[in-house]
């Protein structure tokens, strides 16, 4: 029997059926604001603060020069390097030992500590974070560029090194929990094709009476743009000039 390339992908079940079940998955996992509650309380916080008080704790551990250490917070980081670099791969091993094991699996007996930084705050930032120009216009930067600040800038000190990462701790934290509820709630979505997906907002909100306007322009959106389009209008969000979808009349009762 020929099969569509739909029918390869998806089996049996029609495109509509899977993009209703993704959809479902994802309004259930957005609404559940007690596991959203704990994933933060006793998963990202715990985690999180333990990692920038290993930091904090090891840049002070050495005063002494020879060996790259910190003693105090008006000590210089200017060419001291590896010695920052290093309590930063410490507070990231237990970062990760707590939230992600598997990270720290393919890393084991590595001892060199550049290999072990650009590892660890690559995963770190390009995934955990996973900051957006958004993010960085708002001023929440990566672990990788607060380093390079201290690193580069002559006068910067382990005072203003630990008052950065204390600064950037609360927007650490709160955006890891965003990008895992909403890896959470997108993991249906995989393997489906964005143009349907598009298809099936596109019918649901005319469905219930919408209309939306500028039709080229909504089946080029993305599947995060959706996702916004979607919930904007069965919120009763404003969307005539942000979408040009113009929402129905409210019927007279």
């Amino acid at each position: 029997m020929t099969k569509t390339l739909d029918q390869f992908l998806h089996g049996d079940k029609s495109i509509d059926d899977k993009i209703t079940e993704a959809y479902k998955h994802r309004d259930e996992v957005l609404k559940d604001k007690d596991g959203q509650t704990d994933l933060y309380n006793n998963t990202i916080k715990p985690a999180h603060d333990n990692m920038v008080n290993i930091i904090t704790k090891n840049l002070k551990s050495s005063g002494d020069d020879d060996k790259g250490g910190f003693g105090k917070d008006s000590d210089k980081i200017l060419g001291k390097e590896m010695r920052l670099k290093s309590a930063v791969v410490d507070g990231l091993k237990e970062f990760f030992k707590k939230t992600q094991p598997g990270v720290l699996k393919p890393l084991e007996g590595e001892k060199d500590i550049e290999k072990l930084y650009k590892t660890l705050t690559n995963i770190y930032d390009g995934q955990i974070l996973n900051l957006t120009q958004d993010d960085i216009n708002q001023g929440i930067y990566g672990l990788s560029q607060i380093v390079n600040t201290a690193i580069n800038k002559k006068d910067y000190t382990v005072g203003d090194l630990k008052l950065q990462i204390d600064q950037a701790a609360g927007g650490h934290k709160m955006k890891i929990m965003e990008n895992y509820v909403s890896k959470k709630a997108n993991m249906k979505f995989a393997g489906l094709d964005t143009h349907q997906i598009a298809k099936y907002v596109h019918n649901e909100i005319e469905g219930a009476g919408h209309k939306i306007k500028d039709k080229a322009g909504f089946f080029q959106y993305e599947l995060g743009q959706l996702h916004q389009v979607r919930k904007a209008v069965f919120s009763g969000q404003e969307v005539k000039d942000r979408y040009n979808i113009e929402l129905a009349k409210p019927k007279k009762k």
